[in-house]
């Protein structure tokens, strides 16, 4: 693929090993504030109970599309979870559906029935999907099989499902076990982190995601850096710490 030669001839180690130091003010500044907002410890996520994920997941991953976070969506089902006894799919989404409509919020079925009821659903089946994820890599030495499941709630989409991935890698501690050819995965891409690959290869401008991707897993490998800790820089520091300003992220990472 030419992504891996682009990101062989130019691995800009020195602006990979910057967005890498900036996944500790991920860690510290948007996703722990996340955990302790439901509630959690951010350090015990992997190992809470099975209502306290689908918190965690219903506030942070599961609404984080166009749209979803404005509309209250994590909020809305939030509520509707501790409106019921246990964690009883069907239950969940009744409830989920009539504090829409007591609020004049459209319910969005098409969208919100998966992330909902699909993935209560799943959590009874699987448990902390958390903790899920980092047994199924440590089974068979392989995001695949998850990256299909999370994939696979109606709802979901390609871009949650492999920030999720990302962080439950990275909360397992299981990413020196994924092969090469599975560490595309922990690169998922937005606004940022797409404005971020594209800085540092220009010749990228009109690549498609799963290039982007692949370049800059190619990089970090080629530069020695955590592939996780990079991906979260590389969204956090230009969302969070220069509010998207690009020509304030060009001059740092090509200056």
């Amino acid at each position: 693929m030419k992504c891996e030669g682009i990101a062989a001839d130019n691995p800009r180690p020195d602006a990979l090993a910057f967005l890498a130091s900036a996944a500790t003010a991920y860690n510290a500044d948007h996703f722990a504030p996340r955990c302790r907002s439901v509630g959690l410890d951010p350090s015990e996520v992997a190992e809470t109970t099975d209502e306290n994920f689908l918190r965690l997941f219903f506030q942070h991953y599961g609404f984080n599309r166009a749209g979803g976070m404005t509309a209250g969506y994590p909020e809305i089902a939030l509520t509707a979870l501790d409106s019921i006894d246990g964690l009883d799919p069907d239950h969940l989404w009744d409830a989920f559906r009539d504090i829409c409509d007591a609020r004049d919020i459209g319910v969005n079925p098409r969208m919100n029935r998966g992330v909902v009821r699909g993935t209560a659903e799943l959590v009874n089946d699987r448990g902390n999907l958390i903790a899920w994820v980092g047994e199924s890599v440590t089974d068979t030495t392989s995001i695949d099989p998850a990256y299909d499941t999370i994939n696979g709630i109606s709802g979901v989409g390609e871009k949650i499902a492999r920030f999720f991935l990302r962080d439950a890698v990275w909360l397992t501690g299981v990413e020196s076990q994924l092969p090469p050819s599975d560490v595309r995965y922990l690169h998922p891409m937005d606004v940022w982190t797409r404005r971020v690959t594209r800085i540092l290869w220009p010749e990228l401008d009109d690549a498609s995601d799963p290039e982007l991707s692949a370049a800059l897993a190619a990089a970090c490998v080629e530069a020695g850096e955590s592939h996780i800790a990079v991906n979260q820089g590389a969204w956090f520091y230009p969302a969070q710490r220069l509010d998207g300003d690009t020509e304030k992220l060009q001059r740092k990472l090509r200056p």
